[in-house]
């Protein structure tokens, strides 16, 4: 143990006592000055350190965790299918950047991505929306209003949502979409392809096509 932890003081020790006596009551035939508390010695000097140790140990097995989690994503099909657009998209936010890179909508890449995992509403449509109403980030209701999508803005006097940032805009219109749209039951139900949802997301039928040519396009990117 002195040579294991460079010890000067159990290098003492252990030239001065002797260990091991093989002897029933061999206490009984030392003086008490001869007794020596190796465990408690080594409980004070050596085990304090455990428990950083231990802490440290945890913090790393959390971070391996992590990373096995953003691997196995990693691994996923990215997925877009207009069909289905309550299907989840896998997309990382390092996706969500490249698809958007260039674009007025970047700064909110990781919103699509919180959005799709919270309210289970593709990321890709999510985006084909917000590319399609706001003219990818630079129209004048997603600079003023922070409305990426467009949501409740049925001509030009109508308020539509206004939040303070644009990422509780898209989460707003996500949980809408939803609760609303693709839940059967919703008060705008009518099935969870693209087509469905522009039945009442938007006059006109051209709206359905419009996002997810947009979407497509971002899906390209990858």
């Amino acid at each position: 143990l002195a040579d294991l932890f460079g010890d000067k003081q159990l290098n003492t020790i252990a030239g001065k006592y002797v260990f091991g006596i093989n002897h029933p009551d061999f206490e009984t035939l030392l003086d008490k000055n001869d007794n020596f508390n190796l465990n408690q010695y080594l409980k004070n000097e050596k085990i304090l350190p455990v428990k950083p140790m231990q802490q440290k140990i945890a913090t790393i097995n959390k971070k391996i965790k992590q990373l096995k989690k953003d691997i196995s994503k990693e691994n996923q099909t990215r997925y877009f299918n207009p069909n289905n657009v309550s299907l989840l998209s896998h997309i990382t936010v390092d996706d969500a950047k490249q698809m958007l890179k260039g674009t007025a909508l970047y700064a909110d890449a990781k919103a699509y991505v919180k959005a799709e995992e919270k309210y289970h509403v593709n990321a890709v449509f999510l985006m084909g929306i917000a590319a399609h109403e706001s003219a990818w980030g630079t129209s004048r209701r997603a600079r003023e209003d922070n409305n990426l999508t467009g949501y409740g803005v049925t001509s030009d006097s109508a308020k539509g949502i206004n939040k303070a940032t644009k990422e509780e805009g898209l989460l707003t219109t996500a949980k809408t979409l939803h609760e609303k749209y693709l839940t059967a039951g919703g008060s705008y139900y009518a099935g969870t392809s693209a087509e469905d949802v522009n039945k009442h997301y938007c006059v006109g039928g051209e709206w359905a096509a419009a996002v997810v040519n947009d979407a497509y396009q971002l899906m390209n990117q990858l």
